[in-house]
C-alpha cells in the first residue's frame, strides 16, 4: 500500500528497452556508459543500477558519493565525470573508480596518493576541444602524457571529450571540428605507446547521429530514460532516417489533498496574484517548489486529474500547490494526480513541462527532490 504524499514510478522495461535500442545502434563490440549522475536524471541512481548492473558496460557519475552508491550495486567500471576532493583520493583509489583528469595538479595529486597506496590510480583524460568547460588543451597534452609514462601507478583507461553543439542544432559543423580535434589528441596518445584504453566522445545525441563518434564506447545519457536530447535532435534523426524509438521511463505523482468551491472573483494564494472569474472547484496538492514542482509553474503550469488538465491557480507554494479541477467531474479528496506522464489518454511529457516554463527536459526530471521515493514498476 502507497502511503506517501507524493512518488515516482520508473518503468523498468521501458529503461530496458531504451538501453536496448542503443545496443541494437552501436553493436556488441561498443561498450555502452549508461549516465547515472544527478540521482539518474532524477529517476533514482539505485533503482537504474539495479534495472542495468546486468546489461551497461560501465557507470558514469559525477561524484565519489555517487560511484560508492554505484558499488553497493554492481561491480561493474564507475568513471566519476566530474572533480575529486583530494581528501577524498584515497577512498577513490581504494575503491578502484576511474577519474576524469582535467587538470595537472589533480593528476599530480592523485599521482601521490596512488604511490602511497601501492594501488594504481586509473585514469581518463578528458580533452578540450571546444566546450570551453573541463578539460586539457592540446598544447599541453604531451606535459600529461610524459607524466603518466613516468610514473607506473597512473594507469591510462580512457580518453574522451564531450560536445558544446551537436544536441541544439542541425548543422553539426562545429561539432565535427571538435572531433577532428580529438581524433589529433587521440594520435598523439596512441604515439606515446598507450593502448587498450577507451575512447568516447559520444553523448545521446551523437550516439543517434554520427556512427564515427562512437570509437569503442558511448556514454549514454539522456536518451537511456527515454527523453530526445533536443527537438533538433529528433529532427536530424528523421531526415537520416535514423529510427530509434524512444519511450519515458519516468512519472510522477501525488494526491489531491483538499478540496473547496470558491464563488467568483476569489484571490487564490499568496500575493493575491490571481482572481477566479467564475465559481470554481479548487484542489490542494501537497507538492510544491521545494519537491521539485518549480515554482515558475504559477499560474501556468497543468497537471492531469481524472485524465483532465487541470490548470494551476495562484503561486506555486513551498510544499503545495493550488489548482483548478472544475474540469474533473467526480473529483474527491484522495484522487491521483500526475505531474509527469500519463493518465487515461492524456500525457504531460517532461518536453511539455519544460516549454511552459522555457528550460529542457533534463532539468524537470533532475530537479525531482532525491528524497521523494522511486519506484520501479
Amino acid at each position: 500500500m502507497n502511503i506517501d504524499k507524493t512518488w515516482v514510478e520508473i518503468d523498468h522495461g521501458k529503461v530496458l528497452n531504451n538501453f536496448n535500442q542503443f545496443r541494437k545502434r552501436v553493436g556488441n563490440r561498443v561498450k555502452i556508459a549508461a549516465v547515472v549522475k544527478a540521482n539518474a536524471y532524477g529517476h533514482g541512481i539505485e533503482n537504474v543500477v539495479k534495472i542495468l548492473k546486468n546489461k551497461a558496460d560501465y557507470f558514469a557519475v559525477d561524484s565519489l558519493m555517487e560511484a560508492l552508491v554505484v558499488r553497493e550495486i554492481s561491480n561493474k567500471p564507475v568513471l566519476i565525470l566530474g572533480c575529486t576532493p583530494k581528501l577524498a583520493l584515497s577512498e577513490l583509489v581504494e575503491a578502484g573508480f576511474e577519474q576524469t583528469i582535467f587538470s595537472f595538479e589533480e593528476l599530480r595529486e592523485l599521482q601521490l596518493v596512488s604511490e602511497k597506496l601501492q594501488i594504481p590510480a586509473r585514469i581518463h583524460l578528458e580533452i578540450e576541444t571546444g566546450t570551453s568547460r573541463n578539460g586539457i588543451l592540446f598544447t599541453e597534452l604531451e606535459k600529461y602524457l610524459k607524466f603518466i609514462k613516468k610514473h607506473d601507478n597512473l594507469k591510462l583507461v580512457g580518453v574522451f571529450t564531450h560536445y558544446a553543439n551537436i544536441e541544439d542544432t542541425t548543422n553539426h559543423k562545429y561539432a565535427e571540428k571538435q572531433l577532428k580535434s580529438y581524433s589529433q589528441a587521440i594520435e598523439l596518445i596512441d604515439k606515446y605507446g598507450f593502448e587498450d584504453y577507451q575512447k568516447h566522445t559520444a553523448c545521446s545525441a551523437a550516439g543517434i547521429l554520427f556512427k564515427n563518434t562512437f570509437f569503442n564506447m558511448i556514454r549514454l545519457g539522456i536518451s537511456l530514460y527515454g527523453m530526445w536530447p533536443s527537438k533538433e535532435t529528433k529532427i536530424s534523426a528523421e531526415n537520416e532516417n535514423i529510427r530509434i524509438k524512444l519511450t519515458p521511463a519516468i512519472s510522477w505523482k501525488t494526491r489531491i489533498a483538499h478540496l473547496k468551491e470558491v464563488p467568483a472573483r476569489t484571490f487564490i494564494g499568496y500575493g493575491c496574484s490571481e482572481q477566479v472569474e467564475r465559481k470554481t472547484k479548487i484542489a490542494v496538492i501537497p507538492v510544491g517548489y521545494y519537491e521539485g514542482f518549480d515554482r515558475k509553474f504559477s499560474h501556468v503550469g497543468e497537471v492531469l486529474v481524472r485524465g483532465k488538465r487541470c490548470r494551476v491557480l495562484g503561486r506555486v507554494c513551498m510544499n503545495m500547490t493550488i489548482i483548478d479541477v472544475s474540469s474533473a467531474k467526480g473529483v474527491k479528496i484522495g484522487d491521483e494526480v500526475v505531474l509527469l506522464g500519463k493518465q487515461k489518454s492524456n500525457e504531460l511529457s517532461a518536453e511539455m513541462l519544460a516549454q511552459k516554463i522555457n528550460t529542457i527536459n533534463y532539468e524537470i526530471t533532475t530537479r525531482i527532490n532525491p528524497l521523494i521515493k522511486r519506484i520501479i514498476i
